[in-house]
């Protein structure tokens, strides 16, 4: 889900995209939040909303696995992104499981 919106961000979720594709995951960019679904999240650093006084976009869903990334990612920071987006699918399900990437 994209919510930075500008020149890049369409191109960087486009790589984030085809980087996860080849780890084997069905991926698609979404325009909003799916409950009981893993979402990633493209926002803007914290400090971008104070400077220019707008509300940050994130927050905690109940029903959703959401993890949000304010960086363009290379491979390894999206490895790390999904993995932190299963730990805290884990968490929430109260189940564990190995992800061997």
């Amino acid at each position: 889900m994209d919510l930075v919106a500008d020149e890049n961000s369409s191109k960087i979720l486009e790589y984030t995209k085809d980087r996860l594709s080849k780890l084997g995951l069905k991926v698609k960019i979404a325009a909003k939040i799916k409950a009981k679904e893993f979402n990633l999240a493209f926002i803007n650093a914290p400090c971008f909303y104070e400077e220019h006084k707008i509300k940050d976009p994130y927050k905690t869903y109940k029903n959703a696995f959401v993890q949000h990334f304010i960086t363009e990612p290379n491979d390894h920071a999206i490895k790390v992104i999904f993995i932190n987006l299963v730990i805290k699918y884990e968490i929430i399900k109260k189940e564990f499981f190995l992800l061997n990437m």
